[in-house]
């Protein structure tokens, strides 16, 4: 496998399977990895662009930021995704976590979608507010935007995967190329978006979910999100590696 960098702590993984399969393995969708991601699919790494079938691995993400996973999307082709805009309910204290967490990012390209969401609050006081400006959101992937055009896609997912990269699975799985396979995720996509208050003793900082999102998956915060191909939880490494190894033998057989 070719990892992008031995510093990363093989935060993104290759390989080239077979001449119809590759692999890539992401780890977080923390910041930076969408400029690492852009890298390694531009230089075709391990053929990722032109293979016919992919696997991608999440199984060992844990989330970060739903921006960071676009180049994975851009991956799978051009499609038209659709997702439920989180809600926020707007109390002065949220207000100031909102800024404090601006403050915390100091991301420039961030810095205007969170001064809207603080406007959005102050106009509606006491009231859930859309994360977003519309409470259904529509994302199209454009053909001009499509770096590869694979014929099927398994994304492989387990009970580490949360957050962000829940939100990664929902919305790829709409796509037909895509079949979802391994676990059900960890479950903590309904209540997300963290947000700190400092206690009055100045002492202790409590973390509590600043959006909710109803997603209509029954018992999502206690069960995950299921895959459409459910695997047994392996047991050592041999049957975990095991899962790339029946994945790639779905694709190549056609047994999906």
């Amino acid at each position: 496998m070719n990892p992008t960098s031995s510093s990363d702590q093989r935060l993104i993984e290759t390989q080239k399977l077979s001449e119809f399969t590759s692999y890539i393995k992401v780890t977080s969708f923390r910041e930076g990895v969408k400029e690492k991601l852009e890298n390694v699919i531009q230089k075709n790494q391990d053929n990722i662009r032109t293979a016919p079938y992919i696997i991608i691995d999440v199984r060992e993400n844990n989330g970060g930021n739903d921006s960071n996973y676009l180049p994975l999307m851009q991956l799978l082709g051009h499609y038209e995704y659709w997702f439920q805009s989180p809600k926020l309910f707007s109390t002065p204290e949220n207000i100031k976590a909102w800024a404090i967490y601006k403050t915390l990012l100091n991301n420039s390209s961030d810095n205007e979608s969170i001064d809207e969401i603080i406007t959005r609050m102050q106009t509606q006081p006491w009231n859930w507010v859309s994360l977003f400006d519309t409470d259904e959101i529509k994302h199209t992937i454009n053909k001009q935007d499509t770096l590869a055009h694979p014929q099927k896609v398994i994304i492989l997912m387990s009970s580490e995967c949360g957050s962000s990269c829940e939100q990664f699975i929902l919305t790829v799985k709409q796509n037909p190329n895509i079949i979802t396979m391994g676990q059900n995720t960890y479950g903590t996509i309904a209540a997300s978006n963290m947000l700190e208050k400092l206690t009055p003793s100045n002492k202790i900082y409590l973390s509590y979910a600043g959006t909710h999102v109803n997603l209509g998956i029954k018992d999502v915060d206690r069960l995950g999100i299921p895959p459409q191909i459910k695997l047994t939880k392996p047991q050592n490494k041999t049957a975990y590696d095991a899962e790339v190894s029946l994945a790639q033998r779905l694709l190549e057989n056609e047994k999906l």
